[in-house]
């Protein structure tokens, strides 16, 4: 089978099932665990696919359906690593931050290099992970109503404490793009992440460039003059181009 062929079948497999494994598609073609991952690899960087831990799945299936924390953490690591490291280095000494919940916001932790920070947050995964660092720095955690799926508090609770909370600089993470609002499975953490936007000096949008390609159940934020998108350098011109009408852009300068 020519490689043009084995990619569309590849394509057709994960599109119909949702998600395969490259185990599946190895007896599927009759060709090694090598040419496979390959395979899915340049399917993954052309954004026809999601590479995960052991296989692939649709983007529609992403797209469509709410994927747990444990589900996502690995989708698109390479690429919400590049992303959250620029993001941390918006982050200064003194600063009052919000990180919200996400994947990609978690990371976020992994590369302040800055002292004297005081963070608030609603992800009970940032929270850990920041308590557990070696870092001294103060951490305040919005309580509230915990999703699973999303591993955050949200709900009345939470959106009390955070409208009562000024910050320098915010970051949250989305699930889609949906022309210049942005998206989210969870209503309530979205309308959490909302309010803290608005209480900052600074507001940063950090996503994946595939999030420009997927969409979620609700609208949470409309983007306005002063946001600012974090995102990897390749996304596409054409999309850069559309929301530079009303955003800003800080783009990755690793691929």
């Amino acid at each position: 089978m020519l490689k043009s062929d084995r990619m569309h079948f590849i394509l057709s497999l994960v599109n119909k099932k949702g998600s395969i494994s490259v185990t599946e598609l190895e007896k599927e073609l009759n060709v090694s665990v090598m040419t496979v991952r390959r395979d899915l690899d340049n399917l993954d960087k052309e954004g026809l696919l999601v590479r995960t831990h052991g296989g692939a799945t649709s983007v529609d299936f992403i797209a469509n359906n709410h994927m747990s924390y444990t589900e996502n953490k690995e989708i698109h690591l390479p690429e919400k690593k590049q992303v959250a490291k620029l993001a941390a280095k918006k982050i200064l000494a003194n600063d009052i931050v919000f990180l919200g919940p996400g994947t990609t916001i978690e990371l976020i932790v992994d590369y302040i290099t800055v002292p004297n920070v005081q963070i608030v947050t609603s992800s009970y995964s940032v929270f850990k992970k920041l308590v557990e660092s070696d870092n001294d720095y103060d951490v305040i955690s919005i309580g509230g109503k915990f999703d699973k799926r999303s591993n955050s508090f949200s709900g009345a609770l939470s959106s009390d404490m955070i409208s009562k909370l000024q910050f320098t600089k915010a970051f949250i993470g989305i699930n889609g793009v949906h022309d210049f609002s942005v998206t989210t499975f969870n209503i309530d953490g979205g309308e959490l992440q909302s309010k803290a936007l608005s209480n900052s000096q600074e507001r940063y949008i950090v996503a994946d460039k595939f999030k420009f390609k997927q969409n979620a159940l609700f609208d949470f934020y409309t983007l306005q003059k002063g946001d600012t998108f974090i995102t990897n350098h390749s996304l596409d011109e054409e999309t850069i181009e559309k929301y530079q009408e009303v955003v800003d852009f800080e783009l990755s300068n690793e691929d």
